[in-house]
């Protein structure tokens, strides 16, 4: 299960319910400060009304604790501010409360405490809460794992719009969790959020294309959609569009732009991408043939985890001198080290 757990930023709000006149105009203050990044006239004015209680400014001020902005940065505070605001029912300060302890910044971490104060901003319709409320289902945080409640939550909060939300959503009918599998529905969602800019769904409606999978195959559009994903640094799209400009899948062959795209993921430290550029230096495709090279990105893509890349990495070393070997050997060690797969 691919589930986006991004926790969004704290949450600050310009508007609300109008305060008193006094109040108002400190307020419009504290937003024309804020605007400008003039945070200390900020940080003055919303502490003047957040003492004379509007929920608003307690929130922002708590924000402005938590970044330093205008102020030090006092995490405990912020809370102070933040718990001021969401034991009155304010729901951007009972997410921010929620992040604070599901991060343990200015109070012990505890994600019950956390889920408990998410679940508060959900049932008011803030979509930040919502869809961590999602994550915490979903990943049995803080509450025992039910993936239809998840559901439930990520299908509130993608409806207000928030990609990572609907590309949860996708995931969950396209695997089935809480509900029956439903690959178009899957496709849907996917698309809502990659035309957002999202670049795990924009992978993965690539990857529906190319499959056909709640859609007619189409390698057009799975190029397309790579390309989009890759551009944003998705590894296993970069590799995916790079095999397909290479093979002329759907697209012109070329190579050598295909080969860029398989490095790219290699760097990452995707072993698939080590595995497949090690190939394309031993067999001069693309790139420049070296067995030196080719020896380095088969010996970092095994040590990766891809175990077959072992057996190509030997073939290469008996047809090797001692000089050529021990060259090799030197590069796969500095790949290795600036190579390794990300943890998982």
């Amino acid at each position: 299960m691919s589930v986006i757990a991004r926790a969004a930023a704290v949450s600050i709000l310009l508007a609300g319910v109008l305060p008193p006149p006094a109040a108002r105009a400190e307020l419009e203050a504290a937003r024309e400060a804020l605007s400008a990044g003039d945070y200390a006239t900020a940080f003055q004015e919303f502490e003047a009304s957040a003492r004379d209680g509007d929920l608003m400014a307690q929130n922002n001020l708590g924000v402005l604790y938590s970044r330093g902005l205008g102020i030090a940065k006092d995490a405990k505070a912020a809370v102070r501010w933040w718990r001021q605001a969401a034991e009155k029912g304010y729901a951007a300060s009972q997410y921010n409360l929620g992040m604070a302890y599901l991060r343990g910044q200015g109070v012990e971490k505890s994600a019950d405490l956390a889920m408990q104060w998410f679940g508060k901003a959900a049932a008011q319709g803030d979509p930040d809460a919502q869809f961590q409320a999602g994550v915490g289902y979903a990943e049995g945080r803080g509450v025992a794992r039910d993936f239809k409640a998840a559901a439930t939550w990520f299908e509130k909060a993608a409806a207000q719009g928030m990609s990572s939300a609907q590309y949860n959503l996708g995931t969950f009918h396209a695997q089935g969790l809480g509900m029956e599998k439903d690959p178009v529905a899957a496709l849907t969602w996917y698309l809502k959020a990659a035309n957002q800019g999202h670049p795990e769904a924009q992978f993965m409606l690539g990857q529906r294309y190319l499959l056909g999978d709640g859609a007619a195959q189409d390698f057009a559009e799975a190029e397309r959609w790579f390309r989009k994903a890759a551009e944003q640094g998705v590894a296993p799209a970069q590799l995916n569009l790079g095999t397909m400009l290479i093979a002329g899948q759907g697209v012109a062959v070329n190579q050598q732009e295909g080969a860029s795209w398989v490095q790219k993921a290699a760097e990452q430290g995707l072993e698939g991408a080590q595995y497949s550029l090690a190939g394309l230096y031993r067999e001069g495709k693309g790139v420049a043939k070296d067995p030196v090279l080719a020896y380095a990105w088969f010996d970092t893509s095994g040590a990766n985890g891809y175990k077959e890349a072992y057996k190509e990495r030997d073939a290469l070393a008996r047809e090797m001198d001692a000089a050529m070997l021990e060259q090799a050997r030197r590069t796969a060690a500095e790949y290795l080290r600036k190579y390794r797969a990300p943890p998982r």
